[in-house]
């Protein structure tokens, strides 16, 4: 077998050359055009106004009007309304006693549901609490009856920091 011709070695590189930056250059033109597409998507979507719909209107009730307002409103957000406590903390003695006699005057048919076997949708049932504030009240009586746990280390670190 013959060796190849130089000449033809080097038109084929450059022609292998050429074939890449063509689809370079497609990859860039791609580009940007997904760029372009995306800023007018934004740009559009910016500019949209954002629509509460009323709920469905019942037989013979009125019609209610439409609340509009923008996507982007300048107003300041709203404050927190719920604080959630730290229930990981341990609890105080003289402050666990305390709760544990409000919470016993305020709950005193679920505990005695409770400490009868009652399962949490039973006490639902028969107090006509929703059963999710049952086992918030079960769960809170066991955080206030349970004992304050002893500091946990990781690493030589107190957990959670």
């Amino acid at each position: 077998m013959a060796p190849p011709d130089p000449t033809l070695v080097s038109l084929l590189s450059l022609a292998l050359s050429l074939f890449a930056l063509t689809l370079v250059a497609v990859v860039m033109v791609r580009a940007r055009r997904a760029e372009r597409g995306t800023k007018a998507l934004t740009d559009r979507l910016a500019s949209m106004e954002v629509r509460q719909m009323p709920p469905p209107a019942r037989r013979g009730a009125t019609a209610t009007p439409r609340v509009t307002t923008r996507a982007h409103s300048t107003e300041a957000p709203a404050p927190t309304l719920i604080s959630v406590p730290n229930l990981s903390a341990p609890a105080e003695s003289g402050v666990s006693a305390e709760a544990s006699a409000v919470l016993g005057q305020r709950f005193s048919t679920v505990w005695e549901l409770a400490d009868a076997g009652a399962s949490a949708e039973s006490i639902a049932r028969a107090t006509g609490h929703p059963a999710g504030q049952v086992e918030l009240i079960l769960g809170l009586r066991r955080q206030v009856a349970a004992p304050a746990p002893a500091s946990v280390t990781v690493e030589g670190r107190p957990w959670p920091s």
